[in-house]
């Protein structure tokens, strides 16, 4: 399937992929999303996807940037792998299927989400809408349910990552 694809530019792989049905090139019938994808990191794997996704009280899922193709030359591993937040080496064709493979499923996860609480979440306090689910910071554990609490300590912990990386960018340029 990936051949279909014809190397899109890195700059429109995630915005292709997000917004499939407006896209007139060439694309794959199917996508069997059958390992871990992960570019930087963004992270997605069915086996590790929380069970309760489909329930008013879980938010919706964090949306790559849509230049993450031109971001990352790298994927990080989540926890528990043995390193996790070791930066791999990627090459530029694992890229750009990466982020196809996560952009669209993310985007239409999220989009099945948003039937689900406009169809069965209707006035029920708590519901959440909000695109705050982290993958990568939820981990690679198999049979997982989101927890609240425990994943609004895990962005907390992102975020300042994220600005100390930031700061190191800034102080390599």
């Amino acid at each position: 399937c990936w051949p279909l694809l014809k190397n899109p530019p890195a700059t429109k792989t995630c915005s292709i992929a997000s917004h499939i049905r407006d896209y007139s090139g060439p694309l794959p019938k199917v996508l069997h999303y059958c390992q871990r994808y992960m570019v930087g990191d963004w992270f997605f794997t069915k086996p590790s996807f929380p069970r309760n996704f489909f329930t008013c009280e879980t938010p919706l899922l964090v949306v790559p940037p849509m230049d993450v193709a031109v971001r990352f030359n790298y994927r990080k591993p989540p926890p528990p792998h043995p390193i996790p937040g070791e930066k791999k080496p990627s090459t530029p064709t694992q890229v750009a299927r990466n982020t196809f493979a996560l952009c669209s499923m993310i985007s239409k996860l999220n989009e099945l989400g948003e039937f689900f609480k406009d169809n069965h979440c209707n006035g029920i306090e708590g519901t959440r809408r909000d695109k705050s689910l982290d993958l990568w910071k939820l981990g690679d554990y198999l049979g997982q349910n989101f927890e609240p609490s425990k994943h609004e300590e895990m962005l907390s912990v992102k975020k300042e990552s994220e600005l100390m990386e930031d700061t190191n960018i800034v102080k390599n340029k």
